[in-house]
């Protein structure tokens, strides 16, 4: 059964607050599978009394406490993360703590924690704050451990910096299908760290980084295994070669292409994309807004979309900029 907190953005901040949960938790001790405590914040005193419920729980697997520590202190914060490596069953299979400031000071038990569930096959830790420290205290825990990991997000962590050994350690997953680090703006050690990641991924995304080589690119997309790829705003000055890439490769099995925001206002690199659609009739969306033609390739970028929508679905404005739109339009009906 799965569990979801009726409550958000509410502050429990203390034992009165958190009576319905609390009752809730007790009850469903036997039965909850998946629970779901996410977008409201519990201090200490409340989340020392939610946690001595969890360790009871028979058949828990999933925990999502996303936006749950975002509005505590350091000192809470750590406290908080203490109480989960101390209480939290290690049955778990999913975990994921997105949109929390974990930062660098994140305590070494928690690491401990994620390393000692043996199940975990997804971790997503988005926008974390974590840092390069941060990053590597957390994988040098799991160093050999968490093997049966599928699914890996550490996207918008400010990361800034990678390099081999972090990369050696991501290979240590052997079972990895699906690895996103978007929005880290990794502008050194990107090669070595994508280098050394030989798995045969279903999906990847490495949106908002720095590609100033394309070995390690290279590397990890030599893979036939790829069904989506998300390469928007990758910062190189050599789009034209990593285009190549697609026209080297066999990508029989890839069906999302997401190459925004990069500079490709040339005449070869519309030709390469008109010929990585034509040879893979698996793909179903090519998404390629903010990439401005001037007007000599209009043509050629109208055949282009009338190419890929044969066969799929060409995206070439920002999908956010249309939700927003979408969303003035309800606000005034």
């Amino acid at each position: 059964m799965e569990y979801k907190i009726k409550t958000l953005d509410f502050k429990y901040e203390n034992l009165e607050s958190a009576c319905d949960l609390l009752k809730d938790l007790e009850e469903g001790k036997h039965t909850i599978t998946c629970l779901d405590l996410s977008h409201n914040t519990y201090y200490p005193v409340v989340f020392a009394q939610i946690v001595k419920r969890i360790t009871h729980f028979t058949h828990l697997i999933e925990i999502n406490l996303d936006s749950t520590l975002s509005c505590l202190n350091l000192d809470e914060m750590v406290e908080i993360c203490k109480l989960i490596s101390l209480f939290v069953p290690k049955t778990l299979k999913k975990i994921s703590m997105s949109a929390n400031a974990l930062s660098c000071n994140i305590p070494n038990e928690w690491c401990d924690f994620i390393a000692e569930c043996n199940d975990l096959e997804e971790l997503t830790l988005h926008n974390c704050g974590l840092g390069h420290d941060g990053i590597s205290k957390i994988f040098g825990a799991l160093k050999g451990k968490c093997i049966k990991l599928k699914v890996l997000d550490i996207g918008k962590n400010r990361i800034n910096i990678l390099n081999k050994e972090l990369g050696k350690i991501v290979n240590g997953f052997n079972h990895l299908l699906v690895f996103k680090m978007a929005h880290n703006t990794v502008s050194e050690g990107l090669n070595d760290f994508l280098g050394e990641i030989n798995h045969s991924l279903d999906v990847l995304d490495i949106t908002d980084n720095f590609v100033d080589e394309l070995d390690g690119l290279k590397n990890i997309l030599s893979k036939n295994t790829l069904k989506e790829i998300y390469l928007r705003d990758i910062k190189t000055e050599n789009m034209s070669d990593v285009l190549k890439i697609f026209l080297t490769n066999n990508f029989e099995n890839l069906k999302i292409l997401d190459i925004s925001q990069n500079d490709m206002e040339t005449e070869e690199c519309l030709i390469f994309l008109m010929e990585i659609v034509k040879r893979n009739k698996s793909l179903k969306k090519l998404v390629i807004y903010d990439n401005f033609y001037e007007t000599e390739y209009e043509t050629m970028f109208l055949d282009l979309k009338i190419l890929m929508n044969l066969q799929g679905k060409f995206v070439d404005e920002d999908p956010s900029f249309i939700e927003e739109i979408l969303i003035e339009k309800l606000s005034r009906i």
